[in-house]
């Protein structure tokens, strides 16, 4: 760019250059024109507005910089989004090569016969001829990992249309692998959840043998199955046992510590009855325990003993209280014995009551005639007290606590007294037994 002249103006003159001073010409110059003047201010004004022009024109330059840098950053964001459907669609367009490459390796394997790479086929023939030996196999985990460790390392480095085309061999294989460490597989003894989890797996193993897989292994696996149920059944069976068992221990420890509480009552009990029934209950209590103790071995000697020694006791204090009962017994007995012999022996004959009766007549005339009204009357009040005799003083006797011999003297008196009354007075003493209260030996006094 020119110093503020365009393009089509024309070039200005520039003023002439001084002539050199001679030395023959005077030292001294003349002075200038006035033109001259003109002309530098006519030069400074086109520098100044060259100089306006050009400033113009950078001004118009940077404005279309901006414009362009403002157009290359809308056409970047465009080509950014461009580019990310771009790679959409160069992955969808991945992902359909890989899906034809895929439909290809199997058309191949299909169409063109399968080769397997050096060594493979071998390789899978020694597995299989290793895995006829499942017997031998079962009692070897080592080589049942490596035979699992090589078929897994084939497996892998086989193509993908040939691992389908060789399924039907390496199912059964893999399935034999498996049932091989199932049935090696150890479970702690007391570990019935662990056991319970082995015999799910085996069952659900058994259950889902592929076609090709020997029978013989899968009978392996059902028999291995109920033999582990079987096993953790009796465990159960054994814990739930054990559990009862020490419920039972401790349920016997707290009974025998309460009866042995109760035992150190008897002997400040003065009441014969309440030692009586104490010493029963424990007595009862204990017996319960010895049926309890032998129909469920607790192996348990302190215990044992403790039920022994308390069975013991009880039934020492129960033989005492009987003792001391059997001699209260045998005094209230012969209480009543002797009561009742008193009663029976109180009852005086008729004929001595009569003569009581008739010694009362004060005439002797009158005592001794049959037909008078002294007599007839005295003979009636002797059949009235007789008759009040046996029903107060026989009656009241509970013949069935007599002894055989006061008994015995019982019916023969009844009998003498009752037989000496005509058949209407006989009827008031029945109709007066019939009535009567029978005595106790608590109502004795």
């Amino acid at each position: 760019m020119s110093c503020g002249h365009d393009e089509g103006s024309a070039p200005l003159p520039l003023p002439s250059e001084p002539p050199m001073p001679d030395e023959h010409l005077p030292t001294s110059l003349p002075v200038a024109p006035r033109t001259d003047t003109r002309l530098l201010a006519l030069l400074l004004a086109l520098t100044v507005g060259g100089f306006g022009l050009g400033w113009l024109h950078l001004e118009r330059q940077n404005e279309q910089l901006r414009q362009f840098e403002a157009q290359q950053l809308r056409a970047a964001e465009t080509n950014k989004a461009q580019f990310e459907a771009l790679g959409t669609t160069v992955r969808d367009l991945g992902a359909g090569i890989e899906q034809q490459g895929t439909l290809v390796e199997r058309v191949i394997g299909t169409v063109v016969p399968i080769k397997l790479p050096e060594g493979a086929e071998q390789a899978l023939a020694r597995i299989e001829a290793a895995l006829v030996q499942h017997d031998v196999l079962i009692a070897s985990p080592e080589e049942t990992a490596s035979l699992t460790a090589a078929l897994a390392a084939l497996v892998e480095g086989l193509p993908v249309w040939v691992q389908s085309e060789l399924f039907p061999r390496i199912l059964p294989a893999r399935w034999q692998l498996d049932a091989l460490r199932l049935l090696q597989r150890t479970t702690p003894e007391k570990d019935l959840d662990a056991l319970q989890d082995l015999i799910e797996e085996l069952a659900e193993h058994a259950l889902n043998r592929p076609q090709g897989a020997p029978d013989a292994l899968g009978a392996r696996l059902l028999e291995r199955t109920d033999k582990l149920a079987r096993e953790v059944e009796q465990a159960r069976e054994a814990q739930a046992a054990e559990e009862a068992k020490e419920a039972l221990r401790q349920r016997l420890a707290t009974q025998i510590a309460a009866l042995e509480q109760d035992a150190s009552l008897f002997e400040r009990l003065a009441d014969p009855e309440l030692k009586a029934r104490l010493g029963s209950v424990i007595h009862t209590a204990t017996l319960d325990l010895r049926i309890a103790a032998h129909a469920h071995p607790l192996d348990d000697a302190a215990l044992a003993q403790r039920v022994e020694a308390l069975a013991a006791a009880a039934a020492e204090r129960v033989e005492r209280v009987r003792a001391d009962a059997a001699r209260e017994q045998q005094a209230s007995s012969r209480k009543y014995q002797l009561w009742a012999l008193e009663q029976i022996n109180s009852v005086a004959k008729r004929k001595a009551i009569e003569e009581t009766k008739l010694a009362e007549i004060d005439s002797r005339v009158d005592r001794n005639n049959p037909l008078g009204a002294e007599r007839q009357d005295a003979i009636e009040r002797a059949e009235d007290e007789l008759i009040r005799a046996l029903i107060e003083r026989l009656a009241v006797i509970d013949t069935r606590l007599l002894d055989d011999a006061v008994g015995e003297w019982h019916r023969r008196v009844f009998s003498d007294r009752f037989g000496s009354l005509d058949e209407t007075r006989q009827a008031e003493v029945v109709q007066g037994f019939a009535n009567a209260t029978k005595r106790t030996p608590e109502d004795l006094p």
